[in-house]
């Protein structure tokens, strides 16, 4: 991106950074809020749409928040190491929460272990799959916008999508995700047992 562009204007950090982030964020704490207190509600109907719907939202936003984040901070002139952190910033606060949460009953380095499971290696690899998809195509939309001479794909985007998709193939669909599971659990039981 030139950053001497007219059509993209470096905004403040609180605009280019903290607003986008904050909207993905403050979604995820909410909706997680909703499903852990949905059990509360008088009625079962209302908490199995409570629960399905909010759980649905805390989904898409730890693992396709980076799909808002990235193009609202790369409109708004955010270098490419604030978009990525910007991006990142919600998944690694729930996998912070969840390890806190694990902490509660394992060691401090089972506890470390765990952030290296399936789930947590996936939403910090899909989510660079997904920013390497955003810029390709946040370049698109400002050489179209703009006309200026934009390298649209370049090695590092490209990359970040295959290694996100190959990653994604080994930890859910070949054969379930047994591989890398059984993989994890090896490990493990070299390091702890």
């Amino acid at each position: 991106m030139n950053e001497r562009s007219d059509y993209i204007i470096k905004a403040s950090f609180a605009k280019r950074f903290v607003y986008p982030t904050s909207i993905v964020l403050i979604t995820w704490i909410a909706s997680t809020l909703v499903y852990w207190n949905s059990a509360k509600v008088g009625s079962a109907s209302l908490h199995y749409f409570l629960a399905d719907a909010s759980g649905i939202v805390m989904f898409l936003s730890i693992g396709f928040g980076s799909l808002l984040i990235y193009p609202m901070a790369y409109f708004r002139g955010a270098s490419a190491t604030e978009r990525i952190v910007a991006s990142l910033v919600t998944p690694i606060i729930w996998i912070i929460k969840e390890e806190i949460r694990v902490s509660l009953y394992f060691t401090l380095g089972k506890t470390l272990y765990y952030a290296l499971n399936q789930l947590h290696v996936m939403v910090i690899l899909g989510s660079l799959g997904l920013m390497g998809a955003c810029e390709i195509i946040c370049r698109i939309i400002f050489k179209g916008r703009t006309g200026e001479q934009v390298k649209v794909v370049t090695a590092l985007p490209i990359s970040a999508m295959v290694i996100s998709l190959i990653a994604f193939y080994c930890s859910l669909i070949w054969e379930g995700g047994v591989h890398w599971f059984y993989f994890f659990v090896r490990v493990y039981r070299a390091i702890f047992l």
